[in-house]
């Protein structure tokens, strides 16, 4: 059977309540939030599934036609795959609130539906959500549970919580089964040498976010070794002096 990253989809992939968007009802107010996609493309690399599991109530209430949503999820699709991430399935709710449908989190009825469509093992697999009902689907499914950018102080008994998914990417690529995955301590001793080897060449890393992925794409050992110095890595020209600080990992 096969392991899946389940997410949430507002507040986990994409902006909302933010200062430039509220909801998301249309394609315009999709903008993607700072680290997913190099997160997404992380659990692709891992042979993890990726799904987007998520309550769009708003179909229900009349805000948006589910021709909108479906607009908005190719958008998201889209905007991944420029990036290199994938998404694998997406199942939605699109009831009112307060409808009793069986397929509202915090209802497991979308991860069990995945999970019986991709022979998926729901106890070997992860939910990835923001707020309590993501959580308590994951549990009444049996997954293991992350919450990410949440403002509770209710962590909801979930096994992990982070800032965000990118911050989420080291604990959830330690759950992958089949050997694939080493230890995040052994992963992340090597990592450091590594840099420093690089930085002794001449070597540097033009930015951050490139020194997180890279990172991240140690965490596993199936994430084609040998290729992450081209990927990551370019020559520091002579006159180069500023390097990525060494404490960041």
């Amino acid at each position: 059977m096969k392991q899946a990253v389940f997410l949430d989809r507002d507040g986990v992939i994409n902006e909302v309540m933010s200062e430039r968007v509220e909801f998301v009802n249309n394609v315009n107010d999709f903008y993607l939030l700072e680290g997913v996609a190099s997160a997404i493309r992380s659990f692709n690399r891992a042979g993890f599934l990726v799904f987007v599991v998520t309550n769009q109530g708003g179909v229900g209430l009349g805000y948006m036609k589910e021709k909108q949503l479906e607009d908005i999820h190719k958008k998201m699709e889209v905007d991944l795959k420029a990036q290199g991430a994938r998404i694998d399935d997406i199942a939605y709710c699109p009831h009112k609130p307060d409808e009793g449908c069986p397929c509202r989190k915090p209802k497991a009825y979308l991860l069990k539906k995945l999970a019986e469509k991709y022979d998926v093992d729901l106890s070997a697999s992860i939910m990835v959500g923001d707020r309590e009902p993501d959580i308590l689907a994951g549990q009444k499914a049996g997954c293991q549970t992350v919450l990410v950018n949440s403002d509770s102080d209710d962590k909801f008994q979930a096994n992990a919580h982070f800032t965000d998914l990118r911050a989420a990417v080291p604990w959830i690529l330690t759950q992958k089964s089949e050997g694939k995955c080493q230890s995040s301590q052994t992963v992340l001793d090597n990592f450091r040498k590594q840099l420093e080897e690089r930085f002794k060449k001449g070597y540097v890393i033009d930015s951050m976010s490139k020194v997180e992925e890279a990172a991240n794409y140690w965490f596993c050992a199936g994430a084609e070794y040998g290729a992450w110095e081209e990927r990551f890595f370019s020559k520091r020209p002579k006159n180069f002096t500023n390097v990525v600080p060494r404490n960041r990992y």
